[in-house]
């Protein structure tokens, strides 16, 4: 299915009133994915020792291991390189065979060949037997066409493709069993499900079915190994109704309508054109005169713009050494408490992490925190204290478990506590796309985040989730590289690169409460994680109620990916000022033009 079909088909199935799911149908599916995969867990590591017939992993406490797991062990090869461009590819990969853990201790874990014969040495990796989920959903063949689990299966299927672990190849099982003379009821035989996995290489089959639990509709499903035909997974989940009352529908076209610029209470003001890619901005008093300043990033700048009626006026700029450098972001907050908004540049220095934060003294920006392993990004709950977080590079993975929270303390910028993002497997969170704030009023902090499937969720302070989204956020068309790439026992060892989640920003207003939230229309998605491509793009304004979230308005699509976008107050004019940086790619004719969009908010 192309990149293009696949966001018609969302949009068919989000208006067509058969498939008007209720939010706990929605919910449902989703929970039915999550449970897959959760039975799946992805794991990687080397073999750092090997010590009379039994094998240490860099595995320890925390990954989602545990004794009796297998792991696939395989040895690496010679290095990829593709002919035209000369970039790495990644090196190929011998298997071995199987390890199965008999220890998981806090630094390190145990494992036994299931092979004796095999000799593994330092350096070979090991993974989970699943990096990615193949399968096949099997319909019943009593499912008519437009029917309760025809249309859920349909929805489900497409759930499941938009998890970038599952892969759903395109085949006619119906034909297959046709063309075959095989009974339908025998595909749970193991003799049958082995022949579809010589004809498709899927691992499983889906069987969905749904059941009737004291008068309300259940899910319920099984997977089935195609190995040897054993039950892997069986489950139901309670369904909402799949139709909606004329009452509950104009309920909600009215909270999810989408306004033009021109109307409601976000309007167009002006527009701005840059000759260049415009990575990051933020805006803060750099000076400590009172007055706000944008600060614009690209690939290599630091730009400071005074902010006017008639547009943004470049004041002063600071450059590094183009090709050596590339900035990430860039975040603006006196954290230091001096008065005056430190620079925070999340740096990418070659293929590590390189970041530094630069303050305002005598008319020059002086760095006061360099070579620093961290990218960062300043929160504001509610317009509050501006509050430091940073990350670290994880192994093979740019972002490490944990988010950290800056104090500038003694003369230094030290972490001084970390945040609890506890949020269950399978949930990795990045800084980026995440932001916290008491948004049900409370007075308890919530985590509100954009997950790697650009869903919005918030979570409680305890863990517990309190809302996700049907709809998607996000689809920033960046990708984040740093530390993916680890020389090991001199093997090169080739991560996976993580997407940019956009910036969420929680904004009081009167006595309201709002969330804005940047959305790029995209012609790609999960299965094509890395060709994500950006039609346009748009601003999202939800009104955050004591039960939940609230469309309020949106801005008009603009041509390009939304780089950045910022909000500043003018409480003498009684309106906030929405700045939108959108960046359209140039091409072999065009060159990259960014533009940052003015939008005049008022109650």
């Amino acid at each position: 299915m192309t990149t293009f079909r696949y966001f018609i088909i969302i949009g068919f199935l989000l208006i067509a009133p058969i498939a008007g799911f209720a939010g706990q149908t929605e919910k449902a599916l989703d929970r039915v994915v999550d449970q897959i995969e959760e039975n799946f867990p992805f794991v990687e590591g080397l073999v750092i020792a090997v010590k009379n017939g039994e094998i240490i992993l860099d595995l320890k406490e925390g990954h989602p291991i545990q004794v009796g797991d297998r792991l696939h062990l395989f040895r690496f090869g010679d290095e990829l390189t593709h002919p035209s461009t000369g970039k790495k590819m990644g090196r190929m990969e011998t298997g071995l065979g199987e390890v199965e853990l008999i220890e998981v201790g806090a630094n390190f874990s145990r494992a036994l060949s299931s092979d004796p014969s095999i000799e593994p040495v330092k350096g070979d990796g090991v993974r989970a037997k699943f990096k990615s989920i193949s399968l096949l959903i099997a319909t019943q063949s009593k499912a008519r066409s437009g029917s309760k689990l025809e249309v859920l299966t349909s929805r489900l299927e497409q759930t499941f493709k938009n998890n970038p672990r599952f892969k759903i190849p395109a085949f006619d099982l119906e034909l297959w069993l046709l063309e075959n003379e095989i009974d339908r009821k025998n595909l749970v035989e193991a003799n049958v499900l082995s022949q579809l996995k010589s004809k498709t290489g899927v691992d499983f089959v889906f069987f969905p079915q749904i059941q009737k639990v004291k008068g309300r509709s259940a899910f319920g499903y099984k997977l089935l190994s195609t190995d040897n035909g054993a039950e892997v997974k069986q489950a139901r989940v309670l369904l909402g109704s799949l139709t909606k009352t004329a009452k509950a529908r104009a309920r909600e076209q009215k909270t999810q309508r989408s306004f033009d610029s021109e109307s409601g209470n976000v309007k167009f003001a002006a527009k701005q054109t840059f000759q260049f890619e415009i990575v990051d901005f933020d805006i803060g008093d750099i000076n400590g005169d009172g007055k706000k300043e944008a600060i614009i990033v690209d690939s290599h700048r630091v730009m400071i713009y005074k902010i006017e009626e008639s547009g943004l006026k470049r004041i002063a700029s600071l450059a590094s050494e183009e090709g050596v450098n590339q900035f990430l972001s860039v975040d603006v907050g006196d954290i230091n408490g001096n008065g005056r908004d430190e620079i925070f540049i999340t740096n990418k220095h070659l293929d590590t992490l390189g970041s530094f934060a630069l303050e305002l003294e005598k008319k020059k920006l002086k760095k006061k925190w360099d070579n620093v392993e961290y990218y960062f990004r300043i929160i504001r709950p509610l317009g509050g204290k501006p509050e430091l977080l940073a990350q670290g590079t994880g192994y093979l993975n740019p972002f490490e478990d944990g988010i950290s929270v800056i104090k500038y303390q003694d003369g230094e910028y030290k972490p001084v506590s970390t945040l609890s993002t506890d949020f269950g497997r399978n949930r990795k969170v990045i800084l980026y796309g995440l932001t916290r704030a008491d948004i049900n009023f409370d007075e308890n902090i919530e985590t509100i985040m954009l997950d790697k499937d650009y869903h919005l969720r918030v979570y409680s302070p305890t863990g517990n989730l309190l809302i996700k989204s049907d709809e998607y956020y996000g689809h920033d068309p960046r990708l984040i590289d740093i530390g993916v790439v680890r020389q090991v026992s001199n093997l090169e060892v080739q991560g996976q690169p993580v997407r940019f989640r956009g910036r969420l920003l929680v904004e009081s207003f009167g006595d309201k409460r709002f969330i804005l939230i940047p959305k790029n229309h995209t012609f790609g998605g999960g299965l094509l994680s890395n060709l994500i491509l950006v039609n346009n793009s748009n601003l999202v304004i939800l009104g955050i109620q004591k039960d939940g979230f609230e469309k309020v308005t949106e801005t008009k699509k603009q041509k390009g990916y939304l780089a950045a976008f910022q909000v500043a107050s003018y409480p003498e004019k009684s309106r906030k000022n929405i700045y939108v940086a959108t960046v359209e790619k140039g091409g072999l004719t065009s060159k990259t033009v960014s533009s940052i969009f003015t939008y005049h908010w008022t109650l």
